[in-house]
């Protein structure tokens, strides 16, 4: 198993415990197969995912050119099916606080020491409304960076 493989396996467990957070998706779907895509996307007959995956991978190099560290900056979105008469925008802006507070509270920080820390995930650009599988959505978007 690869650093990343490790990586990924511990980001699964912590997103994973995130009450609420639906399925959780390691990898951009392949969209070409349409019905696990849309199973992937699905959980509790409702959109309601969060998916991450890796954006860039920077390598520090000492001296005598070895690799010394690793960071990656990482991709997060998390979507879930809009519902005016169960208040679903007020259940994902809590769902987020949760995400966030869970991510950056200070426990865990080298995720079970597969890496020497992480940045706090945070945020990026507004939360938007959008069509996922034909279905309005609420969507997220997060990132954060890892240092390995």
């Amino acid at each position: 198993m690869s650093a990343l493989d490790d990586i990924k396996t511990e980001l699964n467990t912590l997103f994973s415990a995130i009450t609420g957070i639906g399925n959780v998706i390691d990898k951009i779907p392949n969209l070409a197969v349409w019905d696990k895509t849309l199973d992937a996307f699905v959980k509790d007959g409702k959109i309601n995912f969060l998916l991450y995956t890796t954006k860039t991978r920077k390598v520090n190099a000492s001296n005598n050119g070895a690799e010394q560290s690793v960071k990656r900056d990482w991709f997060v979105i998390a979507a879930m099916s809009f519902n005016w008469q169960n208040e679903s925008e007020k259940t994902f802006d809590n769902l987020v606080e949760l995400l966030c507070s869970t991510f950056n509270n200070g426990t865990n920080t080298d995720l079970n020491h597969k890496i020497h820390a992480h940045t706090p995930i945070e945020t990026i650009g507004e939360k938007k409304e959008m069509m996922i599988c034909n279905i309005l959505c609420h969507v997220q978007e997060f990132g954060f960076e890892t240092v390995e």
